[in-house]
């Protein structure tokens, strides 16, 4: 199977949100950040993140603002 890679810089602190649906420590700002930035991903795929205890500081996809991100890999399969 092969699939297209598209990457992101994603806080860290929205991981367990995206990749477990666990929203419980965002704020209302970043669920609605969140579920914007979910809305416009290119299809159904899978998320590849790098260990969230090795982060960066830079700006974050999902909010555009500087954060502890991480960087991640957003597989979408391609049709065969």
């Amino acid at each position: 199977m092969q699939f297209d890679t598209y990457t992101y810089t994603i806080g860290a602190h929205f991981l367990p949100a995206l990749i477990n649906g666990d929203e419980t420590g965002l704020s209302l700002e970043e669920q609605n950040a969140l579920a914007l930035f979910d809305a416009n991903l290119p299809g159904a795929g899978h998320w590849s993140c790098g260990d969230a205890d090795e982060f960066d500081f830079a700006r974050c996809d999902v909010t555009d603002m500087m954060s502890a991100v991480v960087v991640c890999q957003y597989l979408v399969p391609i049709a065969a």
